[in-house]
């Protein structure tokens, strides 16, 4: 996945979030692979990996802030759901 399709479903349309939105792309993709303890190359074509990652990505986007005075939000369960899922796979 591109940042740029990132950025499209985030909806940003500025170059300013960039660099974090690598990270976060970076970041997603290693939280994944060690969530279904899987490092096989393949595993990042398989659509539900994708958007697993696409929503994941949305929520820490969406949550970034490091101090909040309310409780933080949990993963979204259907990240739970594909991750669940891929390690059957």
């Amino acid at each position: 996945m591109t940042n740029e399709e990132i950025k499209n479903f985030l909806k940003v349309e500025h170059a300013e979030d960039d660099t974090f939105i690598n990270l976060l792309k970076e970041t997603s993709e290693a939280y994944l692979r060690g969530s279904i303890e899987m490092d096989n190359e393949d595993i990042v074509t398989d659509v539900r990996f994708i958007y697993a990652q696409t929503l994941l990505i949305s929520h820490w986007y969406e949550n970034r802030s490091g101090t909040n005075e309310t409780e933080l939000k949990p993963i979204p369960f259907g990240i739970i759901s594909f991750i669940q899922q891929l390690r059957g796979r």
